[in-house]
């Protein structure tokens, strides 16, 4: 039995944790070859350790969703184009928008921010960013007058 071979039946007998492991591997990799192509300091062990837990969770997070998926549409024909188109949208509109958001949050606990300084780091709607930096210069103006 070949490489592949061998992989493919891990992945029958024990879906999850062979995910998982291949994620664990695969992003602690690609940290250390992300930091040799740009010539970044070392190849901190701390960094591939959190790239890999990022890892860990997305693969997680996306085996459950294609499990509760395929649960719930296991009624619609697998083959036909729009079970495709329809299983594709859903994940497009449902599940990206929440890795985006899953994945920047995760990696700024896991860098030691804390949930707090995450919550403040929000990227904020065009127009509430430009109220907090008119009152941020008019707050600066205000100092400027009392020196």
């Amino acid at each position: 039995m070949g490489l592949l071979e061998a992989y493919d039946a891990a992945l029958q007998r024990r879906p999850l944790p062979t995910k998982v492991l291949t994620a664990a591997l695969m992003n602690a990799v690609s940290e250390q070859l992300a930091r040799v192509l740009t010539s970044s300091a070392g190849g901190s062990v701390s960094a591939s350790l959190r790239q890999s837990i990022v890892g860990i969770s997305i693969t997680a997070v996306v085996h459950a969703w294609h499990n509760s998926l395929e649960r719930r549409l296991s009624h619609w024909p697998a083959a036909q184009l729009g079970t495709v188109i329809s299983k594709t949208l859903l994940q497009m509109v449902l599940l990206e928008p929440f890795l985006a958001a899953f994945f920047v949050t995760l990696r700024q606990l896991l860098d030691g921010a804390s949930p707090q300084q995450v919550i403040q780091r929000r990227p904020r709607f065009p127009k509430e960013k430009q109220q907090q930096q008119q009152q941020q210069q008019q707050q600066q103006r205000q100092q400027q007058q009392i020196c």
